[in-house]
């Protein structure tokens, strides 16, 4: 084989891949679009300095900005004294709809100090709607 059709074979192989590769990247970024198809304000909630006799509620507000309905059937915590209500709920295109964050450490009396949790909805399909960061300090009562 001349060397010329040696080059002209690498290049093709070198342009397959690039195509390729810029294919994963552009689907990649549109996956993340649709992952986070609901926009949570404020996205991270402090709770502050908590007593770990107390229960803390926080409301948040989930905006869809989408054209499509946004069906969340699960509402997951990083932690068991953190929960979402309602835990199943969905999103009209352009509606808001209020989330109530309830954190309970009431049944947790061994921890003490910082503590940083996340929240995420999940879609019937499996993909994160939402996230939302909570930080919390507990203190002796």
């Amino acid at each position: 084989m001349r060397l010329s059709a040696v080059i002209l074979i690498i290049a093709c192989i070198m342009l397959v891949v690039l195509l390729f590769a810029k294919a994963l990247v552009l689907h990649d970024a549109h996956h993340r679009r649709v992952q986070q198809s609901l926009t949570a304000v404020p996205s991270t909630v402090i709770l502050g300095s908590i007593d770990r006799r107390s229960v803390v509620a926080k409301h948040i507000s989930l905006i869809n900005q989408t054209k499509d309905d946004i069906a969340v059937l699960s509402v997951n915590s990083s932690c068991e004294c953190l929960r979402a209500e309602p835990g199943t709920f969905n999103v009209s295109p352009g509606d808001r709809m209020d989330l109530s964050l309830i954190f309970d450490v009431t049944h947790e009396q061994s921890y003490i100090g910082g503590l940083q949790m996340n929240v995420e909805g999940i879609t019937g399909g499996g993909h994160s709607a939402f996230r939302v960061q909570v930080q919390a300090e507990l203190n002796l009562p």
